[in-house]
């Protein structure tokens, strides 16, 4: 399963990557909106993460785009909040579940797992 992890900041991309990729999953990173959108539609993924901490609104922009796409649509998208607001927004946005941070280690695990769970079913057998 393939995992998109959307973050402005390479460092902090590469440590959400390692992460996931630590758990047998293979990454794809996007520093910027324009990257994560070609990546989703040349590469397709089973699942994003959005590190909203650090993109702000433009992370709820980036969810709202994807979440009115046809083709994007059913992807689960697993967002990083760093409050209850921006929790609310990304929600609102169309984010299936949120993360906030501190995170301890294995929440963005958990998260993604769950993520996949949800493509799984979405796909159907």
């Amino acid at each position: 399963m393939r995992v998109l992890v959307f973050d402005p900041n390479p460092w902090l991309g590469l440590l959400l990557s390692r992460e996931l990729d630590a758990a047998g999953l293979s990454t794809l990173g996007a520093c910027t909106t324009n990257d994560a959108m070609k990546l989703l539609v040349e590469d397709s993924p089973n699942a994003v993460v959005v590190n909203a901490t650090r993109v702000g609104h433009q992370g709820a922009e980036f969810i709202r785009s994807m979440r009115e796409m046809d083709s994007l649509r059913g992807i689960p998208i697993v967002a990083i909040a760093s409050d209850v607001s921006s929790e609310s927004r990304l929600v609102d946005a169309g984010a299936d579940r949120c993360v906030r941070t501190p995170m301890k280690k294995g929440d963005l695990r958990n998260a993604v797992d769950w993520a996949l769970s949800v493509y799984r079913e979405r796909s159907g057998p």
